[in-house]
């Protein structure tokens, strides 16, 4: 985020050890660094977060996954944490929480009572029911506020939607998946591009782009219902352009000044699912 001073401030999570299991569950803390450059170098700024080990508190271990946002004058940094590292209860015992400030530099404040911001339903029939809740991302959709995030579902996992008044909450779930089943996304981002809202999610297994280890691009008009579309990414570095899905070639590393780097485009494209199941979650056929 660029702050008002100029700068390039970017929030993530580290932890101390060197392995990264279970560190990450453990150790992890959200950390606050500052550049001139985007491109670096970073300097260590403050630590924002971090778990205080205390047995009762929800976010006793590990915030991590941070995000950050600005609305109005208020800085808005949402995160995970959870009760205990130990598994079991984790993952199932992790949950979303935020802090506020009105500067870059702190003090930051938890919100919700410093209770968790979202959590799993404790309707037996939601799909969140007994999972964990993570990975989130925020944007102000009209004038309501979209909380997105992942979890578990069927035999993978599912991004979900919360919406409030505020962005600080109370947040009230959407009754079912904005993604399909089948599938494993995660570390997702959202955006408004072009007068679309978009969801930028990970693509574990390959099963929503064909592309194992990549990206998924998520395209929706209100911000509640996602169709994939797919991601036409230009590295110079790489030299390398990917196309609709499983279909990637090597590309002219000359720049260009329109399009220089993430280039979506909302063109709909087969879909590498089995027939049953884009059929079951609505998904055109392999021919259309």
């Amino acid at each position: 985020m660029v702050g008002e001073d100029g700068k390039t401030h970017l929030f993530c999570a580290r932890w101390p050890e060197a392995n990264v299991d279970p560190a990450w569950r453990k150790s992890s803390e959200i950390v606050h660094y500052v550049v001139d450059r985007p491109e670096g170098p970073y300097t260590f700024r403050a630590v924002v977060l971090k778990g205080s080990g205390r047995t009762g508190e929800w976010d006793a271990f590990a915030p991590s996954n941070p995000e950050i946002k600005k609305f109005g004058d208020t800085y808005a940094l949402v995160y995970i944490a959870n009760s205990d590292f130990h598994q079991p209860p984790h993952p199932k015992n992790q949950q979303i929480g935020m802090v506020t400030s009105k500067s870059l530099d702190g003090p930051w404040k938890k919100v919700a009572d410093g209770g968790p911001l979202l959590g799993p339903s404790p309707d037996p029939n939601h799909w969140t029911h007994g999972s964990q809740v993570v990975n989130p991302t925020l944007l102000k959709v009209g004038d309501k506020y979209h909380l997105y995030f992942k979890a578990r579902y069927q035999d993978g996992t599912a991004y979900g939607l919360a919406i409030a008044d505020r962005f600080d909450g109370p947040y009230r779930m959407e009754p079912t998946p904005l993604t399909y089943d089948g599938i494993f996304v995660e570390d997702g981002s959202a955006f408004e591009w072009n007068g679309k809202i978009c969801l930028l999610t990970t693509d574990n297994h390959g099963k929503v782009t064909g592309l194992r280890g990549g990206g998924a691009l998520w395209v929706s008009d209100n911000g509640k219902k996602f169709v994939t579309v797919y991601v036409c990414a230009r590295f110079r570095r790489m030299n390398l352009e990917f196309l609709p899905y499983r279909t990637w070639k090597f590309k002219s590393d000359t720049a260009s000044s329109a399009n220089p780097g993430l280039r979506p485009d909302f063109a709909a494209a087969p879909h590498p699912l089995p027939a049953a199941r884009r059929a079951r979650n609505g998904l055109p056929s392999a021919s259309d």
